[in-house]
């Protein structure tokens, strides 16, 4: 089966347009561990046959980012924010971050997601 990509190190491959994907097995990204539910709120991209390939719910990739925490990663929540046609729930947002925090003891994580809500948005939403 040709997917059309190549490695590009470690997770990542990429596609022939450029494109970046990063490959995680089960509800394990980096560190942090997603609720049971993760494939059911992810998003069907391709239907390989035995390979089925997913992107995240949009509040899955928020949060596992934060906690991740790199400027790239903040870079791209900042994408997230901005990019016209995606409408951030900060009340879905916040209920799923308690679900993921509740299965993590990553201490940094409450502090990153009130940083997100405190600071980065507002400053984000400056024109």
């Amino acid at each position: 089966l040709k997917l059309g990509v190549k490695a590009a190190g470690g997770i990542s491959y990429r596609t022939k347009e450029g494109v970046r994907l990063d490959v995680f097995k089960g509800g394990q990204i980096f560190s942090t561990t997603l609720p049971e539910d993760f494939l059911e709120r992810s998003t069907l991209i391709k239907d390989f046959g035995s390979i089925k390939l997913y992107t995240l719910s949009i509040y899955d990739v928020i949060i596992t980012k934060l906690a991740r925490n790199s400027a790239s990663d903040e870079e791209d929540i900042k994408v997230i924010f901005r990019t016209a046609g995606v409408k951030v729930d900060f009340g879905e947002l916040k209920r799923r971050h308690e679900e993921v925090q509740a299965l993590n003891h990553d201490k940094n994580m409450r502090y990153h997601f009130e940083r997100l809500l405190n600071v980065l948005v507002k400053e984000w939403q400056k024109p």
